[in-house]
């Protein structure tokens, strides 16, 4: 039992170790990140954000952190159902990609 949790725990470090180094080895594609941007403003607008106050703004948010969000949930190391079912269809590139969009755009208040 122990060899089993200590597998399954070396197997989750080690793909979200991977992963969050994706920022640091795949080249961003700031049209790709554009494009799928528009299904993340769907919920993540200023009309939304007004509305509900758990949507974060993602304009200005610094690269490598929605980086790690995105495989977070992907990994479901973070938990909404929501989230998780809208990073499932992502690829690595195109989580790089979105993020590297959303971190260059003017940061809101």
């Amino acid at each position: 039992m122990i060899k089993k949790i200590a597998f399954t725990a070396a197997l989750v470090f080690g793909s979200a170790t991977a992963m969050a180094s994706d920022a640091d080895i795949i080249k961003p594609n700031l049209v790709n990140g554009q494009q799928l941007s528009q299904r993340c403003l769907a919920c993540h607008n200023e009309s939304r954000l007004e509305e509900f106050n758990y949507f974060p703004y993602l304009e200005g948010q610094k690269y490598k952190y929605i980086v790690r969000q995105l495989n977070n949930f992907k990994l479901g190391l973070r938990k909404s159902p929501f989230m998780e079912g809208e990073v499932a269809y992502l690829s690595r590139q195109d989580m790089v990609d979105v993020a590297y969009f959303f971190s260059v755009q003017p940061k809101k208040q």
